[in-house]
């Protein structure tokens, strides 16, 4: 059945797709990602780079294999008895690992990844928690660094509407558990656009739900700059 289904869905891929290897051209995410990596390895500083799933590390993995990032890999099949090492290692000042790739269902909790003061989120969860605790593992005790989160979301994707959600449930949480400002909350219409997809709307489109724009975070090493990335 899978076979079959693969298949079916082989016709919309780009041309030239290749069934196995690491190829940044089939992705929108994955050209953005790698050309902030560049980025960052310039400005000399480490990185925690975050996924659900384990493919999406495996692409990683091979992605840092070819551009010759040195990395560490924690995910499920990590032993207990590893775990910890890894973390000391790439904490070291004295490591020259640049990427910690990392799981977000095995290592979301306990590690404390002070050694990196950047951290990406490649894909999102419908657990805002899940993404939350993500993002601590370099905000900890003992940090002494600014820190940068980045997260990588598609327009006109259904991970848009995964990311209103986590908003939703957050400011539910806040109303309900930490009796927050009820002004702060969202509306009757805005609930339901959030429940709502768009199937029209495309990510050139300039009409549907309207976009806050927010500042850059003001980086630290002058020659690293953002709207580079986006120059593909």
């Amino acid at each position: 059945m899978s076979e079959k289904l693969y298949t079916d869905i082989k016709s919309v891929f780009p041309a030239g797709f290749a069934e196995q290897g690491f190829d940044p051209e089939i992705s929108g995410k994955m050209k953005v990602l790698l050309n902030l990596l560049l980025e960052i390895q310039q400005a000399k500083e480490k990185v925690v780079l975050v996924s659900n799933f384990t493919q999406a590390l495996d692409q990683f993995e091979e992605m840092c294999k070819i551009h010759e990032f040195k990395f560490l890999r924690l995910d499920g099949s990590t032993l207990l008895a590893k775990r910890q090492s890894l973390v000391d290692n790439f904490n070291s000042k004295y490591s020259p690992e640049f990427i910690f790739l990392l799981s977000s269902k095995s290592g979301g909790t306990g590690l404390n990844l002070i050694g990196a003061s950047r951290i990406i989120l490649f894909d999102i969860d419908w657990n805002p928690a899940t993404d939350l605790q993500a993002m601590s593992r370099i905000w900890r005790d003992g940090q002494t660094r600014r820190v940068v989160i980045y997260r990588l979301l598609t327009s006109g994707t259904i991970e848009e509407k995964i990311y209103q959600r986590q908003i939703t449930k957050m400011s539910l949480s806040d109303s309900v558990i930490d009796v927050q400002d009820s002004k702060k909350q969202f509306s009757l219409e805005e609930l339901k656009d959030v429940f709502t997809l768009h199937e029209d709307i495309s990510p050139e489109s300039k009409g549907g739900a309207k976009e806050k724009k927010q500042k850059p975070p003001a980086q630290k090493n002058p020659n690293f700059q953002i709207g580079k990335l986006l120059e593909w």
